[in-house]
């Protein structure tokens, strides 16, 4: 999607993902990372 890309344009300085979360056991299907889940681990930063 390069949401990465459009993050950058947009000014954030940081970007996180799932490559960053690395934890697999979280990931749903194809939808991704539960948000209850993924946000304790990005809020930290």
């Amino acid at each position: 999607m390069g949401l990465e890309s459009i993050v950058k344009l947009l000014g954030f300085d940081n970007y996180y993902d799932m490559d960053n979360y690395n934890n697999d056991d979280d990931y749903y299907d194809n939808w991704g990372i539960w948000n209850s889940k993924f946000s304790p681990y990005y809020s930290d930063f």
